[in-house]
């Protein structure tokens, strides 16, 4: 079975990641994959935190937060990769 890590990277966007996750809620996964996603707060001073545990609850799969002080996508995606379990990472 293949694991696949979604890797979500934000800076104080909040209204747009409670978009983001509640498409990610509703999607139908394969039967012959596990699916995760991390989301990766780059140092946002809005209530990120708070969307995504609002949302982590109505995930169908697992959620995880990470705080990323050190400003830059590059941070961000660096610590979604140091994080991930999956064997194939997709960005969005």
């Amino acid at each position: 079975m293949r694991k696949i890590t979604i890797v979500v990277c934000t800076f104080n966007r909040a209204d747009q990641l409670g978009e983001t996750l509640e498409r990610f809620s509703t999607q139908e996964l394969p039967s012959d994959c596990e699916v995760e996603l991390l989301v990766v707060d780059n140092n946002s001073n809005d209530n990120t935190r708070d969307v995504i545990s609002k949302w982590a609850e109505k995930m169908p799969f697992p959620l995880r937060y990470y705080f990323e002080g050190r400003q830059g996508k590059s941070f961000a995606m660096n610590c979604g990769i140091a994080n991930a379990s999956g064997d194939l990472l997709a960005f969005t």
